[in-house]
């Protein structure tokens, strides 16, 4: 039986298993073809020439540690579908723990419509937009102090029972930088 002192010295003992499969199965050919084949996909579909000068990727958060490791960012933006802050707002925590960047915002989208004015009387510079019908739906931008937030309610687009649209559209400023 192997000593578990010496475990620190096999290869791949400090990675997870997502890491593992990702190393050991995806090479970079076959993560920039599935990168490049989501992107023209997304270009055929919308065919914007905005969407056309925008180059993207998709990475993991140690991939994404890996990238941003040493630089200086200027603002950091981090956004995920959590589908119900109420019930998953433990496991957002969780996967920020992940990444080696304090963000400066982060959004959400379908952060649904309970205990909202619990979350915007615990957290300080909030912004939401409740859901349009129902429930379900509905925007949360958590942004850290010392940004200065306003909403800009004349980028707010229409909606309306048959199609109903949640947008929160703000205006952010740290007296050095000012951002839209």
């Amino acid at each position: 039986m192997a000593n578990s002192n010496y475990l620190h010295e096999l290869p791949f003992y400090n990675i997870t298993t997502c890491e593992l499969i990702e190393d050991l199965y995806a090479t970079e050919s076959i993560k920039h073809s599935m990168y490049s084949s989501f992107y023209n996909d997304i270009v055929t579909v919308c065919d914007s020439e905005v969407l056309k000068q925008l180059k993207f990727s998709y990475s993991s958060n140690s991939e994404c540690n890996r990238l941003v490791h040493g630089k200086n960012i200027e603002l950091s933006v981090f956004h995920i579908n959590i589908r119900s802050s109420n019930k998953k707002h433990a496991g957002l925590m969780q996967l920020l723990q992940l990444y080696n960047v304090d963000f400066d915002v982060l959004i959400l989208s379908e952060v649904w419509n309970y205990n909202l004015e619990f979350y915007i009387n615990i957290f300080l510079n909030v912004h939401y937009c409740a859901p349009a019908l129902g429930k379900v739906g509905g925007i949360g931008i958590f942004v850290k102090i010392p940004y200065v937030c306003s909403e800009i309610t004349s980028l707010k687009l229409p909606t309306s029972p048959s199609c109903p649209v949640e947008s929160l559209w703000l205006e952010m400023d740290n007296s050095t930088c000012k951002y839209l």
